[in-house]
């Protein structure tokens, strides 16, 4: 059994023959996008891109390149965290800390309270559900 292996020039040529005869502002198709991806598997993303004239954002889009995280660098996608942040409260010089926990019209305050505190709250809320 012999293995065809995919060039860089095969792919061009098929994007030549594509734009040649699209009428209009069509798609890419997925036999091509597939064709894009085992290159950028097997040369990398930007030799790839720049000789197919495929636009990093195409890419992107297409989930074949990681997409760019805040800081400027790259970061791969991940499934969203099932926690929620809660941004932490500075402290002002006139007010403590108070972390308050609320179910129903029950209602637990905590001033100040310790990491081992918080901790314990957790760990009891767990065992309750």
């Amino acid at each position: 059994m012999t293995t065809r292996t995919l060039t860089i020039d095969q792919v061009e040529k098929a994007f030549t023959i594509w734009r040649g005869n699209k009428d209009g502002k069509r798609t890419i198709p997925d036999k091509l996008w597939g064709q894009v991806k085992a290159l950028i598997n097997s040369h990398g993303a930007s030799p790839v891109l720049k000789r197919l004239g495929i636009s990093w954002e195409q890419a992107r889009n297409k989930g074949l390149i990681p997409t760019k995280s805040a800081s400027g660098g790259l970061k791969k996608r991940k499934a969203p965290s099932p926690f929620i942040r809660i941004p932490q409260a500075l402290p002002t010089h006139d007010r403590r800390p108070q972390l308050t926990f609320q179910r129903g019209e029950n209602q637990l305050s905590m001033n100040d309270p310790s990491n081992e505190q918080i901790q314990l709250f957790i760990e009891m809320l767990k065992a309750v559900n």
